[in-house]
């Protein structure tokens, strides 16, 4: 099996010259598709950083970062259409454009991914079933609470069915409840669509329903702990 994402030996600076200060030191991950892990560490420890250059929106200073089976850091044109057709991203914020609707907002993404008329409407209506955005896909961004904007944000970045799905504080901006449910739906529509899942969080409680748990502090990786077994639990379910 390919991995969905590796990263060897990675190192990013923030910042340039005397001011500069390394934002990742030798990082180095293995994800296989369909592998779920969290990222976990204090503010400013890096795990922002590691999810744009893992997903090519950052160029690594060093070290190798392999996205879907191809290295990243040639072409700069064939990397920005291999990550818009390998990645999707979910970021603390939804993001949405103000002017589309819901449906409008994900069938954009799936025009960008490269998808068919076709295939991204059929995508576009078992995703926002799945979310519970159906009903809702004709409303502006500002006529949705918080977490409905966040579902639209991830049927945004599940619409092209990446496989690596990167999110950053994906329940940061959200009340517990909706925080749950975004998670829950998040987690488990990737999983069924094979997609690879990083996750930069300091929810604990959505930490704790990764298979794998890591910790970066000052851009170096301190730890690797894989979920024990009796930390499995059932998902609650959010309105």
């Amino acid at each position: 099996m390919t991995a969905a994402l590796i990263l060897k030996d990675v190192s990013k600076a923030r910042g340039s010259g005397p001011q500069a200060t390394q934002a990742l030191v030798e990082v180095s991950l293995h994800i296989e598709p369909g592998e779920v892990l969290a990222l976990q560490g204090p503010s400013g420890a890096g795990k922002t950083t590691l999810l744009s250059v893992a997903g090519g929106l950052l160029e690594a200073d060093a070290g190798e970062v392999v996205l879907a089976g191809r290295p990243l850091g040639g072409d700069r044109a064939a990397d920005r259409a291999h990550r818009a057709r390998s990645v999707g991203f979910v970021f603390q914020r939804p993001n949405l454009l103000s002017r589309l609707t819901v449906r409008e907002n994900v069938l954009l993404a799936a025009a960008m991914a490269g998808l068919s008329t076709d295939q991204a409407e059929r995508e576009a209506a078992s995703l926002l079933d799945a979310l519970g955005l159906q009903g809702l896909a004709s409303r502006l961004p500002d006529q949705l609470s918080g977490g409905q904007e966040q579902r639209c944000a991830v049927a945004r970045a599940l619409i092209h069915r990446p496989a690596v799905l990167l999110a950053d504080e994906p329940t940061g901006s959200l009340d517990s409840k909706s925080g749950a449910r975004v998670a829950e739906q998040l987690l488990s529509i990737a999983k069924e669509r094979g997609a690879a899942v990083v996750i930069a969080t300091h929810d604990d409680g959505l930490a704790a329903r990764c298979e794998r748990r890591v910790r970066i502090v000052d851009g170096r990786l301190e730890e690797e702990q894989p979920r024990r077994p009796e930390e499995t639990r059932p998902t609650g379910t959010g309105a």
